[in-house]
């Protein structure tokens, strides 16, 4: 039999050779939309492809996207592991059923890691990885959002290939509309857009995003409304949720809420948001 000979670069080094962020982004989307693609076609098939990464990705000089190796592919509902270990989603790692939906999450790792040029292998396995806004202001909500979604430890709440397809295409195309959240804001002394509305604050360490929450929350006071604020950390889960409900509790000499109302609900979710 014969074989097409594929010619290019692999996905992260196509991804890399743009010269400014916004051109990697825009390679990173369109790239991926065109191996969502191909998924897609796959997935309707009942197929799986199993070992999705860069390294089987090409790209080829014309801008064409070929996708390499279907030695592991196979039906679409199986428990055997298969596949490079830094790319496998969890189910597939620990060795539960997997389906369809684990190409997506090698998808999703494929993505993160032409973008942020950080290998999959220095990711401790399961552990949310840091948001890839964090990156700059070039990268938009909408592709942070669906690469995050794609990390789901839980297949269902990954989204399709077809869905991957049409959002990657679209901030290919330069339309950044269609994220889940509020822009980022990134500190720089303003509060006007933590004060207009909902918004999200990113950014690294020292940068000034506790002290733009501070300043929003003692402009909230000064206009009569109540705030309180909690500190998240990957290693205590529930534990901001928990500081909050603390607070609520603790806060017995204000006459915001109707206290012998809520009081037993606050403690009845802090008790269920208690570490096991």
């Amino acid at each position: 039999f014969t074989m097409e000979l594929a010619r290019g670069l692999a996905l992260d080094a196509h991804v890399q050779a743009g010269t400014s962020l916004a051109e990697r982004v825009q390679r990173t989307a369109a790239t991926g939309a065109e191996v969502a693609r191909a998924l897609s076609g796959m997935h309707r098939l009942s197929l799986a492809h199993r070992d999705l990464k860069p390294a089987n990705i090409m790209v080829e000089s014309c801008g064409k996207v070929v996708l390499l190796d279907f030695g592991t592919a196979t039906s679409s509902s199986t428990q055997e592991a298969a596949g490079t270990t830094a790319y496998m989603a969890p189910e597939v790692r620990a060795g539960l059923p997997s389906d369809t939906r684990a190409d997506l999450y090698s998808l999703g790792v494929t993505l993160y890691e032409a973008l942020s040029q950080r290998p999959a292998s220095t990711f401790t396995p399961g552990r949310r990885r840091p948001s890839l806004l964090l990156l700059g202001p070039e990268v938009p909500r909408s592709l942070g959002d669906l690469i995050d979604r794609l990390l789901s430890l839980d297949p269902a709440d990954r989204p399709d290939a077809e869905a991957c397809q049409a959002a990657l295409t679209s901030v290919a195309e330069g339309d950044h509309s269609g994220g889940m959240w509020p822009s980022p804001c990134i500190y720089t002394g303003d509060i006007a857009p933590l004060l207009a509305g909902t918004a999200v604050v990113v950014g690294g360490l020292g940068s000034g995003r506790w002290r733009m929450i501070e300043e929003a929350r003692y402009q909230w006071f000064t206009r009569g409304y109540r705030s309180i604020a909690a500190d998240c950390h990957p290693d205590d889960p529930f534990g901001a949720l928990r500081q909050l409900l603390a607070a609520l509790l603790a806060d017995k000499q204000k006459k915001w809420y109707d206290k012998e109302a809520e009081l037993p609900k606050l403690q009845k979710l802090l008790d269920a948001a208690a570490p096991p």
